[in-house]
């Protein structure tokens, strides 16, 4: 059966237009999931049909050790469960936070008057991002973690500066090796918070390191193509208001090749 999203009195019909929003932010989501197993299957797997297991399983969720543990624990009677109100409520929040996001940036062009205008927001952020950095990650990979669990640029912006360029640097010693996911969602955060830079320096220190890692040729191969243009851009613009910012931009071209 086929549903308007406007009705005969020119209304619109906002529940098929929530239901399509959510379809389409599912499918989003699930294609993304399965791009970034791509990529990292493409340096793990040894086989083809292992290839496939591991881009097969990419929406699934990793278990936590209470949920693991919970499975051990004797049930009685019936346990009443509505799997598809679930999976609407989780998508829906998913979609919503979604929007937040997108209202933030095109409200709020810099993170200085965001809090301006909702200093609020100040604690929302500092307590979130000094949760996440209590302690020092011991990996790119609880790094890139870490970040995945912030929702705005402002907050993954600020959870970077917090942890610091040591730290990075002592982890690229240490042979620590990030990923493609990593590496886009920094060059990300930077290519969104370009207006708001309060200094410079860090930023390029920090792609500095980044771009020096033995294995972040390879990874570039593999990284989005507009990404990659957009940092570019951000870079040529740095360029002309500070010098030091072309050994980082020839760093970036000889990868980029």
């Amino acid at each position: 059966m086929h549903f308007s999203i406007v009705d005969e009195h020119g209304n619109i019909n906002t529940s098929v237009l929530e239901k399509e929003l959510v379809e389409s932010l599912s499918h989003d989501i699930r294609y993304k999931q399965t791009d970034n197993m791509k990529k990292r299957a493409c340096k793990v797997a040894t086989d083809y049909n292992e290839f496939k297991n591991m881009v097969a399983c990419a929406h699934l969720k990793t278990l936590t050790r209470k949920e693991v543990e919970s499975l051990s624990i004797a049930k009685k009677g019936w346990q009443k469960t509505n799997m598809e109100s679930s999976r609407i409520a989780s998508e829906a929040k998913l979609l919503k936070e979604e929007q937040v996001k997108q209202n933030l940036v095109a409200l709020n062009p810099s993170m200085d008057d965001q809090l301006k205008k909702d200093p609020s927001q100040s604690n929302t952020l500092n307590l979130k991002v000094k949760k996440d950095c209590k302690s020092k990650p011991k990996s790119f990979l609880e790094m890139e973690k870490n970040l995945g669990a912030l929702t705005s640029s402002e907050e993954k912006f600020m959870y970077l500066t917090n942890v610091g360029l040591d730290r990075v640097e002592m982890l690229q010693r240490a042979g620590c090796t990030a990923d493609v996911e990593f590496l886009e969602m920094v060059l990300k955060v930077f290519v969104e918070m370009q207006q708001s830079f309060s200094d410079v320096e860090f930023v390029l220190r920090y792609l500095k390191i980044i771009f020096s890692s033995v294995h972040c040729k390879l990874m570039f191969s593999f990284a989005d193509p507009a990404l990659k243009t957009a940092v570019s851009e951000m870079l040529h613009s740095i360029s002309s208001h500070t010098t030091t910012a072309s050994d980082v931009i020839e760093q970036f071209e000889k990868l980029n090749i």
